[in-house]
C-alpha cells in the first residue's frame, strides 16, 4: 500500500490519498496530529509527506508512526520550505522551521549518539536535494551544512525547499 499523507488537491492514481480537510475529497480524511495513525503495523510500502511536516504538532511522534506503519525497505519522499524561504514564515500554520539536517536526527548513524533519542526508530537517507538558485545548485548540493552556516552564502543561494528520502530500517 502506498499512502500521500495531506495530498490536498494533488491525489496520485495508485495511492490512498489521505487529507485532514474533507472538501479535497481524499480517500481517507485523517488528523495526521492524532496518534496513533489508523494503520496496522508494518503494511505501508511507500510514503509521500509532500509539505505536511512543518504543520505537524509533534514531528518525533509522527516519525515514529511512519516508522511502526512503514515495511521494513519502504521509503518515505519528503517535500518542505528550507527555515530561510519566506514560504516558511508566510504560511501560519507553519508551526517548525526545517533545515536540510532536521529529519537526520532520525538517521540510524546517529543512534550511539547520546541526545538522540530514537533508539526504537531506524531510517536510512537515500536521497536528498536542495532546490536553490539554479546558479548555485550544484555548489549547495555538494556541502548544504556549509552553505547554511554562512548567512550571505544562505541568502545568494536562495534555498528554499527540501527534497528528501528516508528509509525505514528494521
Amino acid at each position: 500500500m502506498k499512502l500521500n499523507l495531506g495530498c490536498g488537491i494533488h491525489k496520485l492514481k495508485g495511492w490512498v490519498n489521505v487529507d485532514y480537510n474533507p472538501e479535497y475529497k481524499p480517500d481517507m480524511v485523517v488528523d495526521l496530529n492524532k496518534i496513533p495513525l489508523s494503520w496496522k503495523d508494518n503494511t505501508i510500502d511507500e510514503i509521500n509527506c509532500f509539505h505536511i511536516i512543518e504543520h505537524l504538532n509533534d514531528i518525533r511522534a509522527f516519525m515514529k508512526e511512519l516508522y511502526r506503519i512503514g515495511k521494513n525497505g519502504c521509503v518515505i519522499h519528503f517535500r518542505y520550505p528550507h527555515f530561510s524561504d519566506r514560504s516558511a514564515y508566510a504560511d501560519p500554520t507553519h508551526k517548525h522551521y526545517l533545515s536540510h539536517a532536521s529529519l537526520q536526527y532520525f538517521e540510524e548513524v546517529h543512534l550511539k549518539e547520546p541526545e538522540a533519542l530514537t533508539h526504537d526508530i531506524r531510517f536510512r537517507t537515500i536521497r536528498k536535494k536542495v532546490n536553490c538558485n539554479p546558479l548555485f545548485s550544484f555548489l549547495v548540493n555538494l556541502n548544504p551544512d556549509f552553505w547554511e552556516r554562512h548567512r550571505i552564502l544562505l541568502l545568494l543561494s536562495g534555498m528554499h525547499e527540501i527534497e528528501l528520502d528516508l528509509m525505514v530500517i528494521k
